[in-house]
């Protein structure tokens, strides 16, 4: 016990010690790789599965003569009852989280902020409310430094706990009688920002107009009247707000900013972990980046890769396998998609989202044409002088002059499609060109490679929309 790996193979071996995984983020300004770390889930609930503590509470009868007007557990609640998940499995697994952060120097002196941590917290309901409450009974999940979390996004930071959250939910946990025991999260608990932060709901409660995350009340009602209820948020006016925002590219639609479940870079890990479930974090992240320095932002865009492009970090076996999932994937996806389109649940949609402004809205077949010219608009390459292709085409970084000269040109061809492009219409532009020319457009900083070029690729592309669109303005 006198070294640190002696001490770690012991709590290993008589602790049920679950060893944390390193998520690398990304890096920082200053060229620092960042780091969360992960505890796995499905490890954690399979030690307590196995534990006695979790075989003696299961022995015990619990009484189920609960009066119907008294709540003692959240079992007792509306909400749980009419869950369809533990309605279909009754002995499931009741997955609370909590997450907070906490300051690990002194809160008030110069170094405030700069070392706060993000923590995230695990509880089963299943177990009874006096096990339960203690600490000891409560596992970490994950820790991350809260300026890296709004730094690279939920999507990296939360990626690796999704993707077990939706294995336990689909696949489930085998215990040592050969049953399978599922899962899911029932809630989520935290105050009042932490838990907008984390459902994808607006964070600024001193300007926002739907600030609420139960209710549709917006600021100019509440500041009429402090005691007024809005319309209770619904399943139906959240998926609605959802369509919206992936429809006209906007930030916020009644006070949703996005989908916690779907972001982007969970589902493609998902994508991969589900078809190699054994495959390391470190082979999960090169696979990861490679994807996205080929121009991959969504699972749709998983269906153009190809074997050749995988087998330099896998295995050709390995590569096989998830090009045939990933194709069947995308036949059902497109199944799906032909089905929504002529259900009256989608036009129930497209109507909610027409009618919920007092402001004309643009309509659906105006927004279809707003989403055909990304689709069909062709990056101008043959406009583009000699010396910068020359560059492209080796492979070799251009100039900051024959860079601007791309981010001109591709612009002014934009606007020629489009008036006004907007943020998801530069970002689906970015991901075309940087496919074409992944190495002439990465980032790289004193011969380091920082990044895949697509982030600062948008980000030039929205700033040369605002200064066209400003002179435009001026002249009028």
């Amino acid at each position: 016990m006198r070294t640190a790996h002696t001490r770690a193979q012991c709590f290993k071996k008589n602790f049920n010690y679950v060893e944390p995984k390193t998520v690398l983020l990304g890096r920082d300004e200053n060229r620092k790789d960042r780091f969360a770390y992960y505890v796995p889930v499905k490890e954690t609930l399979k030690c307590l599965l196995q534990s006695d503590m979790w075989q003696d509470c299961m022995s015990e009868e619990h009484p189920t003569d609960t009066p119907t007007d008294v709540l003692t557990d959240v079992t007792d609640g509306q909400m749980f009852k009419s869950n369809d998940f533990f309605v279909q499995n009754p002995s499931g697994l009741k997955l609370v989280l909590y997450q907070d952060a906490f300051e690990v120097v002194n809160p008030l002196g110069s170094a405030k902020t700069r070392h706060k941590i993000l923590a995230v917290y695990l509880s089963v309901a299943n177990l009874p409310l006096h096990v339960r409450s203690d600490t000891n009974h409560m596992s970490l999940v994950l820790l991350c430094r809260e300026k890296d979390f709004k730094e690279f996004g939920h999507a990296k930071v939360f990626s690796n706990l999704l993707a077990d959250l939706k294995y336990l939910e689909e696949n489930g946990i085998p215990v040592s009688d050969e049953t399978v025991v599922k899962g899911t999260v029932y809630c989520i608990a935290g105050d009042n920002l932490g838990s907008h932060c984390i459902g994808g709901f607006s964070e600024n409660f001193s300007r926002a107009e739907h600030f609420c995350r139960y209710c549709l009340i917006t600021r100019s009602e509440f500041q009429g009247d402090p005691n007024l209820c809005g319309p209770a948020r619904t399943i139906q006016n959240y998926n609605s707000a959802i369509d919206r925002i992936q429809a006209e590219g906007a930030q916020d639609v009644e006070g949703v900013k996005f989908r916690m479940d779907d972001v982007e870079p969970s589902n493609i890990s998902s994508a991969i972990t589900n078809v190699l479930p054994d495959l390391p974090t470190s082979n999960l992240n090169i696979v990861l980046e490679t994807l996205q320095s080929l121009g991959v932002g969504a699972t749709e865009d998983l269906q153009y890769i190809k074997e050749a492009d995988l087998l330099t970090v896998l295995r050709p076996v390995q590569a096989r396998k998830l090009l045939a999932a990933w194709k069947q994937s995308t036949e059902t996806t497109e199944f799906h998609s032909q089905s929504t389109l002529t259900s009256p649940v989608s036009s129930a949609c497209s109507s909610v989202s027409l009618s919920s402004s007092p402001s004309p809205s643009p309509s659906p077949r105006h927004m279809i044409a707003t989403a055909d010219w990304v689709d069909s608009f062709q990056i101008p390459w043959e406009k583009l002088p000699e010396a910068l292709m020359q560059s492209l085409e080796r492979g070799k970084r251009p100039s900051s002059k024959l860079r601007r000269e791309l981010i001109r040109i591709v612009v002014a061809e934009m606007m020629h499609a489009s008036s006004s492009p907007g943020k998801q219409s530069s970002t689906e532009v970015a991901k075309k060109m940087v496919a074409k020319y992944p190495l002439s457009l990465q980032d790289v900083i004193e011969g380091d490679v920082v990044g895949t070029g697509y982030h600062s690729l948008v980000k030039q592309l929205q700033a040369r929309i605002e200064n066209v669109k400003r002179c435009h303005v001026q002249q009028k």
